[in-house]
């Protein structure tokens, strides 16, 4: 439970956000501009070991499309092109005796789509990182099944 109560005017809030599709559009590109800034982030930490120029271009310039995204289907198009780059990169850094394929759901086949250890890693790490975060918002009094 929360450390105190729990304003009232802020699930309010969460919901008057909700039915505003203006602001959805806002709220979805804010999460997806930090997800991406730290994305390239990660990969420029990548490249200090691995060759992904030719990846971290396209990702970047993938990024940079978002601006010009003005629905929830487009904000979510620019996000899967440029997770797909990101994932590319990411797979030259991982060592070849891991057999990391892709984190692609086609490419994966097996129980909660782990089909090789990076994966089963990964799956594990969101899957905690999901926990903390609906832990979160919570804690605020916010409704996690609320977008």
């Amino acid at each position: 439970m929360p450390p105190q109560p729990i304003r009232g005017d802020l699930p309010r809030a969460q919901v008057e956000a909700h039915l505003d599709s203006e602001k959805r559009v806002i709220v979805a590109r804010l999460f997806i501009e930090a997800k991406l800034e730290r994305s390239g982030q990660i990969l420029d930490w990548i490249r200090e070991s691995c060759d992904i120029e030719t990846e971290i271009r396209r990702f970047r310039k993938e990024a940079c499309t978002l601006g010009q995204a003005k629905t929830l289907d487009e904000i979510r198009t620019v996000e899967a092109h440029a997770a797909q780059l990101y994932w590319q990169a990411f797979q030259k850094a991982v060592p070849s005796k891991l057999e990391f394929k892709s984190r692609s759901a086609t490419a994966r086949n097996r129980q909660f789509n782990a089909s090789d250890p990076v994966n089963a890693l990964l799956n594990y790490g969101y899957a905690f990182l999901q926990s903390s975060v609906r832990r979160a918002i919570n804690t605020t009094g916010l409704d996690v099944s609320l977008g």
